[in-house]
């Protein structure tokens, strides 16, 4: 049997979530994660955010506004906060209410990425450097975490990772993890 590295692990199942319609996006750091939540967030309340503001953008304030409410959560909180509206004051005074997830999954925005690095110098209160296998956003938000291992290497390595990653660096927007994955090929 070939050698198989744990990268082309990782590459084999993204893309077959290529296939049934994810679309894989490159995101190097957590700057890049909440960039790419900023874009799926307006995306997906597009309409809404039109029509209470004339435009399917939010502002620097408006944004922040999101990330406050968002930020520094509990595992229970995140959750909770999943499922709900978040009532957005905009700029212009008006308010408009924001969804983060459609019980209509044709309506969700799928994409996978991998090799996110989380470290202090982009998220401050990260506190040891890890990098992720493979992650998969729904609307932006990260979601599902998948630590892949070739093939002959010890499961529980994978799952001690997992555990080291949700005490020092699940931080932010990856406090909306809510499932975990360990596999091999």
């Amino acid at each position: 049997m070939a050698h198989v590295s744990e990268y082309d692990v990782e590459n084999l199942f993204i893309d077959r979530l290529e296939s049934i319609g994810y679309q894989f996006v490159e995101m190097a750091n957590y700057d890049d994660v909440l960039a790419n939540f900023r874009e799926q967030l307006t995306k997906f309340n597009a309409r809404k955010l039109v029509e209470a503001k004339g435009a399917a953008a939010l502002s620097d304030a408006e944004f922040g506004r999101v990330m406050i409410h968002m930020d520094n959560k509990s595992v229970y909180e995140s959750a909770k906060i999943l499922r709900d509206k978040y009532v957005l004051a905009l700029d212009n005074g008006k308010t408009v209410y924001l969804d983060f997830f459609s019980s209509d999954t044709d309506r969700n925005i799928y994409q996978v990425t991998h090799q996110v690095t989380m470290d202090k110098e982009h998220k401050d209160d990260v506190a040891y450097k890890n990098r992720y296998d493979v992650t998969i956003l729904i609307n932006g938000l990260p979601v599902v975490q998948v630590e892949l291992k070739r093939p002959g290497v010890e499961i529980n390595e994978a799952i001690n990772q997992i555990n080291r990653y949700r005490k020092f660096s699940f931080k932010g927007l990856f406090r909306y993890l809510q499932l975990f994955v360990v596999s091999n090929s």
